[in-house]
């Protein structure tokens, strides 16, 4: 599977603000403030884990492509 970039969205859940990640064809991947800052928290120990587990993620000429700032 790969993905693209795309831009995120915002809804709502229970009356708490959510960010939706997109993700192709399938549902919005979305969370909220308290699972985002684990995910700030961890950030570093995921993308070691995502790299473990497929070593192409986030090369230029892999398959997921991200934006450059």
């Amino acid at each position: 599977m790969s993905y693209e970039q795309e831009e995120v969205s915002y809804g709502e859940s229970y009356g708490n603000k959510t960010i939706e990640l997109p993700m192709g064809q399938y549902k919005p991947f979305s969370f909220g403030a308290t699972k985002a800052k684990l995910i700030l928290i961890y950030l570093k120990e995921i993308e070691e884990f995502v790299q473990e587990q497929d070593p192409g993620w986030g090369t230029l000429d892999g398959p997921y492509k991200r934006k450059e700032y």
